[in-house]
């Protein structure tokens, strides 16, 4: 026994930082080798301000999320969750299939594999399809979607055919979008032949948020400049309405998905609930993309 002891302690390094205050290094073989923990769990943060019942949100996200057998979900901070699905193929189709809601406020979803601080996690985005309004035929292609969604954040997808055209009245991109800053409501476009262009946007699946800024983290009610404007003018000016929500259509025909950067050759494409793997294609970076500007 005093060997054993002995040996733990031998294993344990104590040291002293700029501040004189002890460490305990951990070692990596004491860390639990199994590195499965994570592959069936999510992060969620509840963009909601009201009271809520847990159990009400638990029932409510099984039978939105089609899950029959036990879902395990445990509150870690303020307004913060893991859920623990039965199989990784489960989560992996609640992930593909966001934005959702509970109570009509966000729940933002994020991979987690319990390695990080939750401190440092940044849970500040969430993917929504939205709907570009505007285009010339000649235009919606995704080379100009990639461009002008960037406009509103981080290109996720294009929904166009096998030739990465789309027809129709508008132009459809998956963007993972900040919930912390205004939402993107229309911008200027140039064409090459010095034509300028009003695109508007629309947001599929939007839930409440803030008429008065734009933000998906609060509503009217909780919203700082709502009640500065109320202090001041005894009077709200609204920005936004709901004509920036648009009805949730189904995307159809091929769908290429860009994991990383614009650079990045790794794609996938989604095909109704399947998710596919392909070889390298084809990835139209920035300096391939043709005279073409989203203006301000």
């Amino acid at each position: 026994m005093a060997n054993d002891l002995e040996d733990l302690m031998n294993r344990i390094s104590l040291g002293e930082d700029d501040s004189d205050e002890d460490e305990i290094v951990i070692e990596e073989k004491w860390v639990d080798e199994d590195n499965t923990i994570g592959e069936s769990c999510l992060i969620g943060k509840l963009m909601l301000k009201k009271p809520y019942n847990l159990d009400a949100m638990k029932t409510a996200l099984m039978k939105a999320w089609l899950i029959s057998t036990e879902l395990n979900i445990r509150e870690i901070g303020h307004r913060l969750f893991i859920f623990n699905f039965q199989s990784e193929m489960k989560k992996g189709k609640v992930i593909l299939r966001q934005p959702w809601f509970f109570n009509k406020a966000l729940l933002i979803l994020k991979e987690f594999d319990g390695s990080e601080e939750l401190e440092s996690l940044d849970i500040s985005h969430c993917p929504f399809w939205v709907q570009i309004y505007g285009f010339p035929i000649r235009f919606i292609s995704e080379k100009i979607g990639v461009v002008v969604g960037e406009k509103i954040g981080e290109v996720l997808a294009v929904d166009t055919d096998d030739q990465k055209r789309a027809w129709g009245k508008w132009m459809k991109v998956r963007i993972n979008v900040h919930v912390y800053t205004p939402l993107e409501k229309e911008c200027w476009i140039s064409l090459p032949d010095g034509r300028k262009i009003w695109l508007t946007f629309k947001f599929e699946k939007l839930p409440d948020f803030c008429f008065v800024c734009g933000y998906l983290s609060h509503l009217e009610n909780d919203c700082d400049k709502a009640v500065a404007m109320q202090m001041a003018y005894l009077s709200i000016k609204r920005l936004y309405d709901v004509s920036l929500r648009a009805e949730g259509l189904k995307a159809s025909g091929a769908l290429v998905v860009q994991k990383n950067s614009l650079e990045s050759p790794s794609l996938s494409v989604y095909r109704d609930e399947t998710v596919a793997e392909t070889q390298p294609a084809e990835i139209h970076s920035k300096k391939d993309i043709p005279s073409f500007n989203a203006g301000q």
